[in-house]
């Protein structure tokens, strides 16, 4: 599934926007694997680690999007059982499992 310009410029790439270049933010919007999971993360990871989410960048296009998508499939893995647990938020069940969120 793609998304368009304008579900991708709301607020889930608010933080993104502000740390990565507009080169590789255009690279990330054109890549459908990528899902609305994918922005969360990347949103995420350039909150909690800007410096760290820059020198991925920096590695290059396909090394950063790799280890996002892998870090998607990861969570959505976790994520689609979320029925067997209606009492925990995204955050306490990607916890719950162990699941490491950050970059």
């Amino acid at each position: 599934m793609t998304y368009s310009e304008s579900d991708l410029n709301q607020d889930v790439l608010k933080v993104a926007r502000q740390v990565l270049t507009p080169k590789t933010m255009q690279e990330l919007k054109k890549t459908v694997e990528i899902g609305l999971q994918g922005w969360k993360i990347i949103d995420r990871w350039a909150l909690d680690s800007p410096q760290k989410l820059q020198a991925l960048e920096q590695e290059g296009f396909l090394i950063l999007v790799n280890r996002l998508y892998q870090q998607q499939q990861t969570e959505m893995d976790i994520l689609d059982k979320r029925a067997d647990y209606p009492h925990l938020t995204d955050y306490e069940l990607l916890t719950e499992h162990e699941i490491k969120t950050t970059l």
